[in-house]
């Protein structure tokens, strides 16, 4: 933040609005004001259809009916309640694959930022080293769809390494654990995923979302790029042996 938006933070704290105000540079939102106002929005709109049903549909099929609705708004509310209390604010995950290499293999391939474009070619374009302090090293990388964005990567252990990641529609760490299994490894992330603005009105709903896209975009290319070397290595022997 620089002195200007410093100076500047003053005035834009007394107006904002209580849910999502922008003011030059400065973005401020409260986020549980925004989704309880989502909430009594949805439940308005579920007791008008029920009054409506109500005057207007007789019988059976008006029971059936309202049933329906009913049951639809219990499901709504069993899945906010906890954002209504504050306790849904993170998505929390974990995927896990086993992949033929030792664990200080995968652990290297994924350690090497600068192969990223060729490991994740379906969501990096490139990476750019900001910063090494020699624990931290800050990473621009430009995304597929986000453009250029901040990953802090930190080499915890040889079997583990963890993931900042700077978004526009979130924040998110990730935790990356490479444990020996048999001959191979067992490759763990355990994702803790922080959405912004209204998107966090999809918090409920992320975690499925969040794992077929760790599976998709970071597992897989792992496994693959694993096992492809693995073939190369081996064809590779077998013709020196001829």
């Amino acid at each position: 933040m620089t002195k200007e938006d410093l100076l500047a933070l003053p005035n834009a704290v007394r107006s904002f609005n209580g849910f999502y105000t922008v003011r030059g540079k400065l973005t401020m939102e409260n986020s549980i004001h925004i989704l309880v106002a989502m909430v009594v929005q949805v439940l308005t709109a579920v007791l008008a259809l029920v009054w409506i049903l109500v005057r207007h549909v007789r019988g059976k099929r008006t029971r059936r009916l309202i049933g329906a609705v009913a049951m639809t708004a219990m499901v709504f509310y069993l899945l906010y309640a906890p954002c209504l209390a504050g306790g849904c604010a993170m998505v929390h995950t974990v995927v896990s694959t086993e992949i033929g290499a030792p664990p200080d293999v995968v652990a290297a391939l994924y350690a090497d930022y600068e192969g990223w474009p060729r490991l994740f070619p379906a969501t990096i374009r490139g990476v750019r080293l900001l910063a090494d302090d020699g624990q931290h090293k800050t990473i621009e990388v430009d995304h597929a769809t986000e453009g250029k964005v901040i990953n802090i990567m930190m080499v915890v252990s040889p079997h583990e390494i963890r993931l900042e990641e700077f978004k526009r529609r979130f924040d998110a760490q990730f935790v990356n654990r490479f444990e020996a299994a048999g001959q191979g490894t067992r490759y763990s992330i355990v994702a803790d995923v922080r959405l912004k603005g209204v998107a966090r009105a999809l918090t409920p709903l992320a975690p499925p979302i969040v794992r077929a896209r760790l599976n998709r975009f970071v597992l897989e290319p792992m496994r693959a790029a694993v096992e492809s070397g693995s073939r190369r290595q081996q064809g590779l022997i077998r013709r020196q042996e001829h």
